[in-house]
């Protein structure tokens, strides 16, 4: 019972695929569009086409949609700026713009709190961590791309990646509460 919202529009490549079941998606980036559509979820208002509810919403990639978020933000701090007569491309954000910027994701998070959804996937990109060794720059690891204060709000992570033989494999790299029972590190 997966409802995918795709804010990448690469999901095409895996609609009518025998190894994968079938899913309800969305393809969008706007936030107050995916709002929408969970409201409708746990209105009951979206469903299979045999009456099964959505049990999944998966949201590929949650990187995106703090992305766009961030962009809004930017552009409150150069609109600003250029309001002032300073230089667009060295306006800095302010703490206000960052309230902004995080509104409409948390809101979104908010939404999934509150619904009858019971699995949530937040796919989410990596950022290589760096640490410096004499003159060199050694990577340390990597971590999500997404708002700051995330990992904290998950209670899952997982890193996908292939195995010698190319088939597919998964990682537990973070684990909270009693999920770590069902994944262990």
């Amino acid at each position: 019972g997966v409802l995918l919202i795709d804010t990448e529009g690469n999901s095409d490549q895996c609609v009518g695929v025998p190894e994968i079941p079938p899913f309800l998606r969305l393809k969008t980036k706007n936030a107050r569009e995916i709002m929408e559509t969970l409201d409708k979820v746990s209105e009951g208002k979206i469903k299979f086409p045999d009456g099964k509810p959505v049990e999944t919403v998966a949201i590929d990639s949650w990187s995106i949609v703090w992305s766009v978020a961030q962009e809004v933000a930017a552009v409150s701090a150069e609109k600003r700026a250029a309001k002032k007569g300073f230089d667009v491309e060295g306006a800095t954000m302010t703490q206000l713009d960052w309230v902004l910027a995080k509104r409409l994701p948390k809101r979104i998070l908010n939404r999934l709190n509150g619904s009858t959804v019971r699995y949530l996937v937040l796919v989410a990109r990596e950022k290589d961590q760096y640490a410096e060794k004499g003159n060199e720059l050694v990577k340390q690891g990597v971590t999500a791309d997404v708002i700051k204060g995330t990992e904290y709000e998950m209670n899952l992570v997982l890193h996908f990646d292939f195995d010698d033989k190319g088939k597919w494999f998964y990682e537990v790299t973070k684990v909270q509460g009693a999920l770590s029972n069902l994944f262990p590190m």
